[in-house]
């Protein structure tokens, strides 16, 4: 983090230190694309930035910065968490300027809710689960609490459902991996997805077979700009820690989604009335059998 200089407001109206510290930590737990930062934070007055990072090492694969700007998504609802756990409302600009995704300001003291505390407390405890889950579905009402989490006035959840809908997703995943070769994992990401091949299976039937015993949600937008990409990250971020909360694990896909004619065809064939951005993946993870 960066914390500017000499500001105009009285100190009283500044980031303490220990406020300072709490934002740090926020959005230093988001999630993020292969490990890289998609942006910093920097504290001005009662106002806290996030600037989008651009050096060449973060565009190698995603030239569009189709995930930079959904993974900035993440660590603003962090953000928002964060100054909400201290006891101030928000007032959320995005893409205010060409250097900073969003401002959060803490406008004035108001009570925090008791969703909000048990989400900015399950910030630290938020798990990437890239294997099979532990076979045991996902209640109802847990779904529903989920897709109600990814959802707002900007973005759509769809839960996939049906084999013929998990056949579909699972050859749009094959075919982008077989696109993609070996870059960045993909191919390893899909083969942890599964419990690996059955005996005379090939690998699309046990992918269809993964999706279909899993509880995969797709998140969407009303169109694809950065602004959208923005909002499917926060509400991305908002259902994994809802599901944190319940003791559940994720992982998130949006490689496949980079190309316009997957994403085309996720829309036509989930009948989605939307932009598919990220792909979800919810369960409960396998036990560490050298935790007993």
């Amino acid at each position: 983090m960066s914390r500017a200089g000499a500001t105009s407001m009285p100190v009283e109206h500044s980031w303490s230190r220990e406020e300072a510290g709490v934002l740090e930590r926020a959005t230093e737990a988001a999630p993020s694309a292969d490990g890289s930062r998609p942006c910093e934070l920097q504290l001005v007055d009662r106002m806290a930035m996030l600037c989008e990072l651009r050096g060449a090492d973060l565009v190698r694969c995603d030239a569009e910065a189709r995930d930079r700007i959904i993974f900035c998504g993440a660590v603003l609802a962090n953000l928002v968490l964060a100054i909400r756990s201290l006891g101030w409302a928000t007032v959320v600009q995005r893409d205010s300027r060409p250097d900073v995704v969003a401002a959060v300001i803490g406008a004035h003291r108001v009570e925090r809710t008791p969703e909000e505390i048990v989400r900015h407390e399950a910030i630290g405890r938020r798990r990437c689960w890239r294997q099979p889950f532990l076979s045991a579905p996902l209640s109802p009402g847990i779904r529903d609490a989920l897709r109600d989490a990814a959802t707002s006035s900007a973005v759509h959840a769809r839960w996939v459902a049906g084999e013929q809908e998990a056949l579909a997703l699972a050859r749009l995943l094959r075919c982008t991996g077989l696109d993609h070769g070996d870059e960045n994992g993909y191919r390893n990401e899909l083969a942890m997805w599964t419990p690996g091949p059955r005996p005379g299976a090939s690998a699309e039937p046990d992918l269809t077979g993964s999706i279909c015993e899993e509880s995969v949600l797709v998140l969407g937008t009303p169109s694809d700009d950065r602004r959208n990409r923005l909002r499917a990250g926060e509400s991305m971020q908002t259902a994994w820690l809802e599901a944190t909360t319940r003791g559940l694990v994720a992982s998130v896909m949006t490689r496949p989604l980079h190309r316009t004619e997957v994403r085309t065809a996720l829309r036509q064939r989930l009948d989605l009335p939307c932009e598919p951005q990220v792909v979800m993946r919810f369960g409960h993870p396998v036990p560490d059998p050298r935790s007993g």
